[in-house]
């Protein structure tokens, strides 16, 4: 987890190697790995913190950081399909309703994984962190990521760049696929890393085409 938050480090002062243009998105990418350094550092000191109420409140806030920044992917995706040249990107019930959905996964976020969070202690392979009790999937997680699916494959038809289609279906069927297991933690951390990889590969192939 510690070595997770040293890669997603190293991918924030990579992005600042890139060419220059409008900052927004990679900004956003760039509090995307933050939140994910936050994440595994929080996740690094359970051993020392489970059972203390410090760390309680640093583990509520991995959830609401996950709750806010996620959906935030929607718009970035769709900005990016509007610099692809995309004409479907700048009609107004298009983006209407990208928004509506961005909003909806935020509002659900926040109700289910914020407001009705329980915490308690689990132990995976000898180390310690709180986790949540709730015996529902991540449905917020899964909609922004079929939604991310959807418009990845639009930039892909529309600027021949496949690498942030491949990212979302890799994060999406890894997860599903392991996500039950004791193990898979270790996986989902792999594919945060290799799903960030194609974020930030994706927003420099825009930069460098932008005139």
């Amino acid at each position: 987890m510690a070595s997770c938050a040293v890669v997603h480090l190293a991918l924030i002062g990579w992005s600042f190697a890139f060419p220059s243009g409008p900052a927004l998105r990679l900004w956003l990418l760039r509090l995307l790995s933050a939140g994910m350094v936050y994440d595994n550092v929080v996740l690094t000191l359970g051993n020392v913190g489970v059972g203390s109420s410090w760390y309680a409140a640093a583990s509520t806030g991995r959830f609401v950081l996950h709750a806010a920044l996620l959906p935030l992917l929607i718009p970035y995706a769709l900005s990016a399909l509007r610099v692809s040249g995309a004409p479907i990107a700048k009609r107004r019930g298009f983006v209407a309703l990208c928004a509506l959905v961005a909003v909806a996964a935020w509002c659900y976020g926040f109700w289910q994984d914020v407001l009705k969070l329980e915490l308690a202690a689990a132990e995976v392979f000898g180390h310690f962190r709180l986790s949540s009790t709730a015996a529902l999937p991540p449905l917020g997680t899964i909609g922004v990521n079929l939604v991310l699916i959807a418009l990845a494959f639009m930039l892909w038809r529309s600027a021949r760049w496949p690498l942030l289609l491949a990212g979302a279906l890799l994060i999406l069927l890894a997860n599903g696929a392991t996500g039950g297991q004791s193990w898979g933690y270790l996986v989902g951390n792999a594919m945060e890393i290799a799903f960030m990889l194609c974020l930030y590969s994706t927003e420099r192939f825009l930069l460098r085409r932008s005139p």
